[in-house]
C-alpha cells in the first residue's frame, strides 16, 4: 500500500473503522489487520478479532449413552460446557440426540421422525429451530434423507444444513422400479434442501456432480463400489472398527482390526483424490487397574433424570457430579495430554476397542476400552498413550440391557465462544421467557 492509501486508512474516525471492521466476519478482520499499522492497532486495542472464542481448541468429548436422555461431557474439570440440554423447547419430552457436529455447532434430530431439529451451540447455550425439511423427490420417488452441517466463523458467521438422500434398504424380494434400480448413482443432477441462518428457511438447491457416477443404485444398495478405493482390510470384515474425520492435516480415515491399527490421509494434490497410509502398526495399549483415574472427568449428569427408576437398593447411594460444581482448571492447554511412557513395556490390552474420533489438531487419535470403559489419547505417531480418565456414569450398569446394546460412542468437540451464533430471535425470546419463568417461581 502506498503512502497516500496508508495515511488515508489511518485517517478515518477510530469509531467509525470500528463499527466497519465489526461487520466483517473472523478470517477478512485477519486480512484488514495487515492494510496499515493503524487498522491493526484498532482491531488489537478493541479486541475485535476474538481468537479465544473461535473453535481453536479441543474442549473435550461428548459421550452418547443409550437411553441417557443427554449426551454426557468428558474432559478436563472445572469447563463449563455440558450436555444438559434442558433449555430446548422438547427438553422434557425427548432425548437430544446428534445427527451432526461442525466447528463447535450441533445438529439434533428428532427422535422419532430421525429429522433435524435444532441447531445448538453447548457453549453459548444459544439454539435455533429449523421446522420440517421439505421431501427430497429423486427421479421421482421421494427418498430417506440425512442431515448433514457445515460452518465456520472464520469464513462466515452463518451455518447451513444439508439434506443428502440416500439409498433406501429393501427387504429381500423387495426392489424399486427397475427403470430407477439402473440409474446412475449419484445423479449428474441433485436438488438438494438446505437450511441457511442468513434466511431462517429451507430452499432447494441445484448441485452437479464432478466425474462419474459411482454406479447403479442396485450396485451401490449391494456396497460393490466405494467413491474413494480403500486398502485391503479397512472394511472387509464386520467386527472391524473404523473412523473417517477431520484432523491435523487434513481428511484421515482408520481402522482397527484385532489390535492392528491403519491410518491413512487423503491426498488431494494431484486433481484425484486417493488415501496415502501414514502409519501401519499393532497398537500396545495400556493394561490398567479398573478404578485407575485420569486427568479429566466425566459430568455425569443424566443420573438425575433416570434413578427414580432404579430401586435404591441397586446403586449406592452417592449424587452423582453436578454439572455446577465447581473445580480447578489445571491447564489451560492439552500438552500433557500424551504421557512420555515406554509403551513395550506395558501389558497389552486385548479387548474391544471402540474409536471415539481424532484430535482435530494434533495427530492423535481418542480410543475408548470398550471393557474398561476408559478413553485413551494415542500419538500413532509415536506409539505413546494416556489415560484420560473414566466414563462410567453412576447407575448405569443397572439398566437391563443386553451387552450388545448398551453402546457408548463420542466424538471430540471443539467450543465456539461466539454468542451470536447462533441468532434466531425466537431462540432468544424463549430462552428470556424460560429465564424469567425460573425466577418468578
Amino acid at each position: 500500500m502506498g503512502q497516500d492509501e496508508d495515511n488515508w486508512a489511518a485517517s478515518l474516525p477510530d469509531d467509525l473503522l470500528v463499527d466497519i471492521l465489526g461487520r466483517l466476519a473472523p478470517r477478512w478482520l485477519a486480512v484488514s489487520r495487515s492494510v496499515c499499522k493503524a487498522w491493526q492497532a484498532t482491531i488489537d486495542a478493541r479486541r475485535l478479532l476474538r481468537t479465544d472464542r473461535l473453535p481453536l481448541r479441543l474442549g473435550g468429548i461428548f459421550m452418547y449413552f443409550s437411553f441417557h436422555k443427554f449426551p454426557e461431557f468428558f474432559s478436563r474439570p472445572g469447563t463449563p460446557i455440558t450436555g444438559k440440554m434442558d433449555f430446548l423447547p422438547s427438553a422434557n419430552k425427548k432425548r437430544s440426540e446428534v445427527q451432526d457436529h461442525c466447528n463447535g455447532l450441533l445438529l439434533l434430530q428428532d427422535e422419532d421422525a430421525g429429522i433435524p431439529k435444532y441447531v445448538v451451540n453447548p457453549a453459548t447455550r444459544h439454539w435455533d429451530s429449523l421446522g420440517n425439511s421439505p421431501p427430497i423427490r429423486v427421479m421421482g420417488v421421494e427418498f430417506s434423507s440425512d442431515g448433514y452441517l457445515a460452518f465456520d466463523p472464520m469464513v462466515s458467521p452463518h451455518y447451513e444444513v444439508f439434506m443428502i438422500p440416500y439409498i433406501p434398504w429393501m427387504r429381500e424380494g423387495e426392489h424399486l422400479d427397475p427403470s430407477i434400480e439402473e440409474s446412475e448413482w449419484p445423479p449428474a443432477t441433485f436438488i438438494l434442501n438446505v437450511f441457511s441462518s442468513r434466511t431462517h428457511c429451507w430452499e432447494p438447491r441445484s448441485f452437479h456432480r464432478e466425474g462419474d457416477a459411482l454406479g447403479t443404485i442396485a450396485e451401490m444398495r449391494a456396497r460393490t463400489f466405494c467413491a474413494i478405493e480403500l486398502p485391503e482390510g479397512a472394511t472387509s470384515n464386520e467386527y472391524t472398527e473404523t473412523h473417517l474425520g477431520r484432523s491435523a492435516k487434513g481428511v484421515y480415515f482408520a481402522w482397527i482390526y484385532e489390535c492392528k491399527l491403519q491410518v491413512l490421509i487423503l491426498d488431494e494434490s494431484c486433481g484425484k483424490m486417493k488415501w496415502m497410509l501414514k502409519q501401519d502398526h499393532n497398537l500396545v495399549l495400556p493394561y490398567h487397574k479398573s478404578d485407575q483415574h485420569g486427568p479429566w472427568v466425566l459430568k455425569d449428569m443424566n443420573f438425575n433424570y433416570f434413578r427414580h427408576r432404579i430401586p435404591t437398593y441397586m446403586y449406592r447411594k452417592e449424587e452423582a457430579i453436578s454439572d455446577e460444581d465447581e473445580f480447578e482448571w489445571s491447564s489451560d492447554d492439552d500438552r500433557d495430554i500424551i504421557a512420555n511412557r515406554d509403551m513395550a513395556k506395558e501389558q497389552c490390552y486385548d479387548g474391544d476397542i471402540t474409536i471415539l474420533g481424532f484430535h482435530p489438531f494434533k495427530e492423535i487419535i481418542f480410543l475408548l476400552l470398550v471393557g474398561l470403559k476408559t478413553p485413551l489419547a494415542y500419538n500413532y505417531n509415536s506409539f505413546k498413550a494416556e489415560v484420560l480418565g473414566k466414563v462410567k456414569p453412576t447407575g448405569y450398569e443397572y439398566f437391563m440391557l443386553p451387552n450388545d446394546a448398551r453402546t457408548i460412542e463420542g466424538f471430540p468437540y471443539v467450543p465456539c465462544w461466539l454468542e451470536e451464533i447462533p441468532s434466531n430471535t425466537q431462540s432468544t425470546k424463549f430462552a428470556k421467557k424460560k429465564t424469567q419463568s425460573r425466577s418468578s417461581s
